[in-house]
């Protein structure tokens, strides 16, 4: 983050606000394990993930602004760089598309088990998922659309990136 501080997340359930490697606040954020946390541009807010089947919106302070009841284990999520949407994968195999307003744009379907990774290109034109189902999928946002399936993976997928070009 711009001003040095780390955010982490952690199978107690809490989120941790560092800064200078010093904890400057712990967060009771879900009733579950947390999975992961993706930081909005601007640095402000964040979103947090877990089992508990939420995602929750804070601010750095601590402040929860908003709790998504997605129903399902939340494994993942990555930020859009709009500021103001971002996206979870499911247990159910489900990528999900969500406004910080709480609104629900799309639920992109296709994989056919849990959806352990999640990324969105730079230009945030794109969003790639990986799976258990071994399947790497990458989703047109503007058209809400499968663009393609990467197959080939002998084992679940755990980590996709985009590369910044």
């Amino acid at each position: 983050m711009p001003d040095g501080r780390i955010i982490t997340v952690s199978s107690d359930s809490t989120v941790k606000v560092w800064r200078d490697g010093a904890c400057e606040r712990t967060i009771q954020a879900h009733t579950g394990i947390v999975y992961a946390v993706a930081v909005l541009p601007g640095g402000a807010r964040f979103v947090s993930v877990s089992e508990d089947g939420t995602a929750k919106l804070w601010t750095l302070d601590g402040a929860l602004e908003r709790t998504f009841e997605v129903g399902s284990f939340v494994i993942c999520v990555a930020a859009l760089p709009d500021g103001v949407h971002f996206v979870v994968g499911l247990s159910a195999g489900e990528v999900r598309l969500y406004h910080v307003d709480g609104t629900l744009v799309h639920t992109f379907t296709g994989h056919t088990d849990l959806v352990c990774a999640v990324a969105v290109t730079p230009d945030g034109q794109h969003i790639i998922s990986g799976s258990e189902d071994k399947l790497v999928k990458v989703w047109r946002v503007a058209t809400k659309s499968l663009v393609s399936t990467c197959a080939g993976h002998t084992s679940e997928v755990r980590v996709v990136a985009a590369m910044p070009d």
